[in-house]
């Protein structure tokens, strides 16, 4: 269907849903680009494609709009579109569903503000194998489309549970038998001393504060990444893949 006018629903809808508020109201979200959308797997909805008219559909998709290219780029969000979006319903988890085994591996987020990081915590969490990521309350929400640009189309890869209040959570995990180690640079030992290979979750914590007092004290053990040149601290995202990777070095290589 070809659509030519700003004024129409569609295009009211999808400027609409650049807002958190209108996300959270319709349980819907945007993607862009190719890559992106070829890659989400069968078990998430799309609910409309919207491509420019320059733009080849390789794949047969249903609910496609088509928009003359001036229309596609004003409504776009990045600034060197592909020329294909996706409106998606939202994909919900809750963290007491996550399926824990033996081995399994969790992350838990407390109140990461910064999109980039936590795109690229998304991204890391995927690339390492972790089974699950709690994102606390008051975080950055996930369907920002920073945050989706800095996951490089890997959302879809990883179980996400949003909003999580963490001081209820986090016993419900030590009751699994699952331990909690939370990153500090506070911490007398090194990650790398740390035992990772049953099931355990990470918590990292704030780009500012860090972890919270409340949070930090339910850990089983607070660890650290070991640095030279007197550096002090590292990017969340930064720490958290280093975290990750030793963990996963752990429970696959060791």
């Amino acid at each position: 269907m070809l659509i030519e006018s700003r004024n129409n629903k569609l295009i009211r809808e999808i400027l609409k849903l650049r807002e958190k508020n209108y996300r959270d109201k319709s349980n819907q979200f945007i993607i862009e680009g190719k890559k992106f959308i070829d890659e989400i797997p069968p078990s998430w909805q799309i609910n409309k494609i919207v491509v420019a008219q320059s733009f080849a559909l390789a794949k047969n998709y249903a609910n496609v709009f088509v928009l003359p290219d001036k229309l596609f780029t004003q409504i776009a969000d990045t600034k060197h579109s592909q020329g294909i979006l996706a409106i998606c319903t939202k994909k919900k988890f809750c963290p007491d569903d996550f399926t824990l085994k033996e081995n399994s591996l969790l992350v838990i987020a407390e109140k990461i503000n910064d999109p980039g990081n936590l795109g690229t915590l998304i991204r890391s969490c995927a690339a390492f194998n972790v089974d699950g990521l709690i994102i606390s309350k008051g975080s950055v929400d996930l369907y920002n489309s920073k945050v989706l640009r800095a996951t490089a189309g890997n959302i879809s890869k990883l179980n996400i549970a949003i909003d999580c209040d963490l001081e209820t959570y986090l016993p419900k995990l030590k009751n699994n038998d699952v331990k909690i180690f939370a990153a500090s640079g506070n911490a007398e030992k090194f990650c790398f001393d740390a035992n990772f290979k049953s099931k355990c979750a990470i918590i990292v914590g704030n780009e500012a504060n860090g972890i919270s007092e409340n949070i930090l004290s339910q850990a089983d053990e607070i660890i650290k990444i070991p640095m030279e040149n007197k550096v002090e601290s590292l990017n969340i995202s930064t720490a958290a893949s280093i975290l990750l990777y030793e963990a996963w070095r752990q429970k696959y290589f060791l």
